[in-house]
């Protein structure tokens, strides 16, 4: 087969790569396969910019946040993480805090860490609170050596139980990242991978709000 023509079939293939993928059933078996459609956000947006006559949208266009009126309430998480300390969203009210469900199985989930890792050295000092909630069910000896080697500057939970994925609406696609206020409300749900500059005008709206 002529070069040209082989590159021809793998552009095709690239495009194709999934934003996320689905969650694992069985620690032996590869990821199959994408839950998401629409990854930079689970919430629809529709209609234009309110006037000051009409309601407000239950999602702001401009961030993806759901008004603050509409939000609902975060399940708790209270566990230890990796270092050996413990970890609960109770204790971090007052910030703005990212649930990144992942594992390291999961390309998808490897891309989007690096911008959580900025959005932490950022942010972090204004009062936002990463944390990385691992679905790997090989647990610590698969995510320790990772978590080491990608510099994560975040506390990291491992859930091989599923514990928390099911807490939070039973996760199906990762990486699935929930984005919660500082009164502890889910504000946004993004499943997928997107760039840091989507993720970044709800965090700054999120550390913004009173």
């Amino acid at each position: 087969m002529h070069r040209s023509v082989a590159l021809l079939l793998i552009v095709p293939l690239v495009a194709l790569l999934p934003a996320s993928c689905a969650k694992k059933k069985d620690s032996g078996e590869a990821a199959k396969g994408t839950t998401a459609s629409a990854p930079a956000s689970t919430e629809q947006v529709t209609g234009n910019a309110p006037s000051p006559s009409t309601p407000q949208p239950p999602v702001d266009p401009a961030t993806g946040l759901t008004a603050v009126a509409l939000r609902k309430a975060a399940p708790e998480i209270s566990s230890p993480i990796l270092d050996g300390s413990s970890w609960s969203l109770t204790g971090s009210k007052g910030k703005v805090v990212l649930v990144d469900f992942w594992a390291t199985w999961c390309p998808p989930c490897r891309k989007g860490i690096p911008h959580l890792i900025d959005l932490q050295k950022e942010y972090g000092s204004r009062g936002l609170q990463v944390i990385g909630i691992s679905l790997d069910q090989q647990g610590k000896p698969v995510v320790d050596p990772f978590v080491r080697d990608a510099k994560i500057n975040y506390p990291i939970i491992i859930d091989a139980a599923g514990k928390y994925a099911t807490l939070y609406g039973g996760v199906e696609g990762i990486p699935t990242l929930f984005m919660i206020d500082k009164s502890g409300r889910i504000a946004r749900t993004v499943v997928g991978y997107v760039p840091k500059e989507v993720l970044t005008p709800s965090v700054q709206t999120l550390l913004n709000e009173g």
